[in-house]
């Protein structure tokens, strides 16, 4: 490494900041378009529902019902499963139910 170390440092400079505003600019770019940061809210409350149901679940399952960790595992893994199956159900329904002209679009 020393031997490319002479390469690697020429054209850097002594006072240059490490860490500066060019770090968090792909962030504010993000932060300020309003469509962009309020998915970004409710991706994270979607987050924080997902992960509070998750232990919920696992730990009810376990201390109520009295069924082992493995089980109350594959028992969430159904529900998540079931969940998402449920949501692309839906999804695929409504664009099939939409493109047939069944469903009139709300916005136009």
């Amino acid at each position: 490494a020393e031997a490319w170390r002479c390469e690697l440092d020429t054209g850097r400079s002594a006072n240059a900041v490490l860490v500066g505003r060019h770090v968090l600019a792909p962030l504010a770019q993000v932060l300020a378009d309003p469509p962009v940061r309020r998915l970004i809210v409710v991706a994270f409350l979607f987050s924080v529902v997902q992960f509070s149901f998750s232990t919920f679940f696992v730990t009810y399952v376990t201390g109520t019902v009295g069924i082992g960790l493995v089980a109350a595992g594959q028992a969430l893994s159904v529900a998540m499963g079931s969940s998402a199956a449920m949501l692309a159900l839906q999804i695929s329904t409504s664009r099939t139910l939409h493109l047939s002209g069944i469903v009139t679009p709300l916005v136009a």
